[in-house]
């Protein structure tokens, strides 16, 4: 095959390898001739929309064929008012890998640094990688953040520091008090999480935003998710609930995990990971191997429903007894 278009593209772009999503159930029934398989890799809300939000896109589908409104007018009020913060300070997202691709878009270019910790969320080397700059990856503290060697690790050429709270996918946390300090250290206030950030640092943002990028179906559904309280409540009780339901499960079967915060738990099998994920596809269960984040050995189960979760550690003590 001609390398004439590889070397065209960019140089940061030539030895990138396109980010793997979880394997979608449709996917694995056709592969293996199986069915009724469950997804536990993507760390999806199992309870799914609220009655809210679906009657919120029943009644808005007809305008499919529209283009939203581009610049997110509601949206961006409905999120600043819940924050306490002006409408210019908000950036909005297809998600959140599409913000964190425009900071590492407007701010990194050759020469730049780009600085995160080891086991961080993927799209932090793709994202910089593809925009040209210098990696530097600071090692985990207990599967987390090192604040203190990540400051000591900035530069004059460190354009962006990425922190993920709580970190994906190892699921740990950082106190915000921790965070506050280590930003006022030596870091400029940029704080993208929620798309939140100095006014003047959202303006470039929105500089190198597509037009468009927050479809017409997802600002109407977001506007009413942001105050449907009683499906949060919902989530949150399922999620620890279900965080409580696999520890449990996965110390009974004599395995370690990194404690998590978030709707995910990212267990040591204390043995190569793959033979074990694919043992797990065949009966019908997805979770997500992390080797390409330094845990070779680990997988990561999202909070299912009570029968999900239950499915999940039955089958993996089936594996594990082969």
């Amino acid at each position: 095959m001609s390398n004439r278009f590889l070397d065209l593209c960019a140089a940061g772009v030539r030895s990138l390898k396109p980010y793997v999503p979880g394997k979608p159930v449709a996917e694995l029934e056709r592969e293996l001739g199986i069915s009724e398989s469950i997804k536990l890799a993507s760390n999806e809300n199992p309870l799914g929309p609220s009655p809210r939000v679906e009657a919120v896109l029943a009644q808005h589908w007809r305008d499919l064929a529209r283009y939203p409104d581009g610049g997110g007018f509601k949206l961006r009020a409905a999120i600043a008012a819940r924050h306490g913060l002006a409408p210019e300070c908000i950036t909005l997202g297809n998600g959140s890998n599409d913000v964190l691709d425009m900071v590492a878009r407007t701010f990194l270019a050759p020469g730049t640094e780009s600085l995160f910790a080891q086991h961080a969320f993927a799209v932090y080397p793709i994202s910089s990688q593809a925009a040209g700059a210098r990696l530097k990856v600071v090692p985990a503290l207990a599967y987390g953040h090192d604040l203190d060697a990540m400051a000591a690790a900035v530069t004059p050429d460190t354009r962006v520091v990425w922190v993920a709270n709580p970190n994906n996918p190892t699921g740990t946390w950082l106190p915000g008090a921790a965070l506050r300090r280590f930003a006022e250290r030596r870091l400029a206030g940029l704080r993208i999480g929620y798309g939140l950030s100095h006014p003047e640092v959202a303006d470039l943002l929105n500089r190198v935003r597509q037009p468009f990028n927050a479809n017409l179906l997802a600002q109407e559904a977001a506007l009413v998710a942001l105050d449907d309280a009683e499906h949060l409540r919902q989530s949150v009780e399922v999620n620890r609930a279900g965080l409580g339901q696999l520890a449990e499960g996965l110390a009974a079967l004599g395995l370690a995990y990194i404690p998590s915060v978030a709707n995910f738990l990212t267990v040591d099998l204390g043995r190569p990971a793959g033979p074990v994920d694919e043992a797990l596809l065949r009966r019908g269960v997805i979770v997500r191997p992390v080797g390409g984040y330094g845990l070779p050995e680990h997988l990561r189960v999202s909070v299912g429903l009570p029968e999900e979760n239950a499915r999940f550690l039955a089958a993996l003590e089936q594996v594990l007894a082969r």
